[in-house]
């Protein structure tokens, strides 16, 4: 669970969403059912168990950058 916590605080899942909704006064993103089952992240058996155990370490870091740095090899970038 810790690791879909980070991915689904990742930058990538964020601009997916974006992509899809409405976004309200102030910039503020608006979260709908709809628009989140259009969101793809990856399967967690289709990642490595280094790669989960430091996805799961930083699932409730802080520090953004780690979180993005860390999904992107998620997503393969």
């Amino acid at each position: 669970m810790h690791a879909l916590q980070a991915i689904l605080r990742g930058r990538f899942v964020l601009e997916q969403i974006k992509a899809f909704s409405v976004q309200m006064r102030g910039g503020a993103v608006r979260y709908q059912a709809q628009v989140l089952k259009k969101v793809r992240v990856p399967a967690a058996a289709s990642l490595a168990p280094e790669l989960l155990l430091r996805l799961e370490a930083v699932a409730g870091s802080a520090d953004q950058a780690a979180i993005d740095e860390t999904t992107a090899e998620a997503f393969g970038f």
